[in-house]
């Protein structure tokens, strides 16, 4: 082939941009090979077999595996805190709508006829059920209890209600 080799090569590479870096002619001079790649020439000994052996080497796919696991192993961390974090904040958002459950009941008793009469009352009055996912463990009583939230759990006190203020969840 010799240099007319070559320069079909140029000329395949010019008219065929897109294919430039899947091109690959091969040469034959003696006991060498020259590989010309989109343009460049390089002289490489190697045989003519070994040429057309294709796939990944062992290296690159236990690069390859190790990169995967460490995206997934932090991905996984990630999720966990996000997941506890989600947790804290629904826990949050519990105590915050037991609070303003208080602060209804104490004013609906406050402006009612017979008016504020005692915190156990106002607590009997109270719906401490807070949904599916956030729950009591033991049941809770006037003085506080355990919320659980998943992984999470808080440990509140009830401030007890007066006829100045509404009972306080902390």
């Amino acid at each position: 082939m010799g240099e007319r080799g070559i320069n079909y090569a140029f000329v395949f590479a010019v008219y065929n941009p897109m294919r430039i870096y899947a091109l690959r002619f091969i040469v034959k001079k003696e006991a060498a090979v020259e590989t010309v790649i989109g343009g460049i020439g390089e002289k490489k000994n190697m045989r003519v077999s070994e040429l057309n052996q294709k796939g990944f080497t062992l290296i690159e796919m236990i690069a390859v595996m190790i990169i995967l696991g460490l995206m997934g192993s932090i991905t996984i961390k990630k999720f966990d805190l996000l997941t506890d974090s989600a947790a804290e904040r629904a826990l949050a958002a519990s105590v915050g709508e037991l609070n303003v459950r208080e602060s209804l009941i104490w004013s609906n008793m406050k402006i009612s006829a017979d008016g504020y009469t005692t915190d156990e009352d106002v607590y009997a009055a109270l719906d401490t059920n807070l949904g599916s996912k956030v729950f009591w463990n033991p049941e809770p009583h006037i003085g506080g209890g355990t919320l659980h939230c998943k992984s999470q759990s808080d440990v509140l006190t009830r401030t007890p209600s007066t006829p100045s203020h509404a009972a306080k969840w902390n």
